[in-house]
């Protein structure tokens, strides 16, 4: 069970950066493409998206390093 949790560890803490990253690029390209009159209403949104999620997705890699290190073996 502790090898799964190194990899799973591994995939954990590699994904939360990757999603930031892709929220940031999905709001830019959305942000990019919208109409004048919608730009705010859509801003707002992406921000408190990306506010909401940014944290998320950082204690899903902090846990994924923690699990790669191997802090959360059984003995």
């Amino acid at each position: 069970m502790n090898p799964l949790k190194k990899i799973l560890g591994l995939l954990w803490a590699v994904l939360g950066p990757a999603l930031i990253l892709l929220a940031v690029m999905q709001a830019a390209g959305e942000l990019g493409t919208v109409k004048p009159e919608k730009f705010q209403e859509t801003l707002m949104f992406w921000i408190i998206i990306i506010a909401i999620f940014v944290p998320i997705m950082a204690g899903l890699s902090l846990f994924g390093i923690y699990a790669f290190k191997g802090e959360y073996e059984s003995k």
